[in-house]
């Protein structure tokens, strides 16, 4: 009999959270064998995040959820209203209570139904997901899509987000997932209630080569069962016909979350549109994926054929043919351009970027340029030396390999299996 697995990165639109997980799972069906299945996945997702999984494969089981609280347009409307934007504590609740949809479903039934022998859900619903297991007793493992402190666990920030709310809020949700009354919303409650998460798995979709050492090799490294893995590119089918006109292309993107700081990367975009004037940068295509809050900006260059303007791109298809890029530092793209060997320089824009930026660096395997006091001449210097330094290229080959063998031998699959298998 087929193992059943249900799957929720994210209930944000955040694709960086998404395409990882949706990696992995790609891996795991394509074990299915003819006529014989050893996999069946389900993917939770709200009606704005369905489209991130049926554009890549639209025969991928899909269950909607919250459709009343997180809609199609709900990021967009966030950005301009954040005062509508909804609590995380309403959808837990509706979690711990069982239900998902308000008004033609419930996650009891959903469970019943499918009976799940594992849940794999992402770092940024840790509570959601140790809510699903006290309430059903449902196996799971958490995926965690960026670097974190070794700190930084998922018992942490989900114990962090149970005392934050009221001590009746925090009792009502223990309470309903238990189905009990024993948890009271105090701090020795709420660890107990968590406690599970101390001991679960923990995949971690990048080698550990690009962290920080002191991340998984000293006395404050991650626990036993925090486990780098391989870095999960999803690769998504393409018909791009990359323009061999021009010796150089550069490719350029503020990722997927570019309405997060959309002044930032638009001074980014602006001066890449001023280097390309610049004598050394004759013989340079650039390509530039900024979103469509900043498309209408750059409609001067919409015919240029030394600059390629899109509102969103096939980004793994961009890479595979670029000679370098500029990109802000979010570490799914970081690790495309490390998987396809791009020399690439980083201006980080705010999160977690400069971290990750310095992680690079560290390997001497990209470059680093400050969005302050930026000029398309040092844009254009950091650009030709990243193609050109052969300390870098050779540090981004060495890890280009321990990313390609690892992406071919994934340890995620084996520690899945494991985890079903109950070993």
């Amino acid at each position: 009999m087929a193992k059943r697995i249900l799957v929720l990165p994210d209930i944000n639109y955040e694709p960086g959270h998404w395409r990882p997980v949706m990696a992995m799972m790609k891996k795991l069906l394509n074990l299915n064998e003819e006529g014989s299945e050893l996999y069946q996945i389900k993917f939770l997702c709200t009606p704005e995040c369905e489209p991130i999984i049926k554009n890549y494969n639209p025969d991928w089981d899909t269950e909607i959820i919250f459709p009343e609280l997180y809609d199609v347009g709900y990021t967009s409307l966030i950005f301009e209203k954040p005062e509508e934007g909804h609590s995380k504590i309403n959808h837990c609740l509706r979690i711990a209570e069982g239900s998902i949809n308000k008004t033609d479903g419930s996650l009891d039934n959903l469970v019943n139904e499918y009976n799940p022998d594992l849940l794999i859900a992402g770092f940024f619903v840790s509570a959601e997901a140790l809510l699903i297991y006290h309430r059903y007793n449902i196996p799971f493992i958490i995926v965690t899509t960026f670097l974190r402190h070794p700190n930084e666990t998922p018992a942490i920030t989900s114990l962090r987000f149970l005392v934050f709310h009221d001590q009746e809020i925090s009792s009502r949700l223990m309470n309903s997932a238990t189905r009990s009354n024993s948890y009271n919303g105090s701090l020795t409650s709420i660890k107990e209630f968590t406690e599970p998460l101390n001991d679960i798995t923990e995949l971690v979709t990048c080698p550990k080569e690009l962290d920080h050492p002191e991340y998984y090799d000293s006395e404050n490294a991650h626990r036993e069962k925090t486990i780098y893995v391989e870095p999960s590119i999803l690769i998504e089918p393409s018909d791009y016909v990359p323009d061999d006109t021009f010796l150089y292309k550069t490719y350029s993107s503020a990722g997927s979350r570019v309405m997060d700081y959309v002044e930032s990367a638009k001074t980014l975009f602006l001066k890449m549109k001023e280097m390309i004037r610049r004598a050394e940068c004759k013989n340079r295509k650039i390509q530039l994926a900024v979103g469509y809050k900043l498309k209408s900006q750059f409609k001067e260059f919409e015919n240029n054929e030394r600059m390629e303007i899109v509102q969103w791109a096939n980004q793994t298809a961009m890479l595979e043919h670029a000679t370098s890029a500029v990109i802000h530092g979010g570490l799914a793209t970081i690790k495309e351009c490390v998987f396809f060997g791009v020399p690439h320089v980083i201006v980080p824009f705010g999160k977690d970027q400069m971290d990750n930026a310095l992680r690079v660096v560290n390997q001497n395997a990209g470059a680093l340029v400050l969005l302050d006091n930026l000029t398309e001449e040092k844009l254009s210097k950091a650009i030709i030396d990243a193609e050109n330094n052969p300390d870098l290229k050779e540090n981004l080959q060495k890890l280009q390999k321990i990313f390609v063998d690892e992406e071919n031998e994934p340890k995620s699959i084996q520690i899945i299996q494991d985890v079903l298998n109950g070993s």
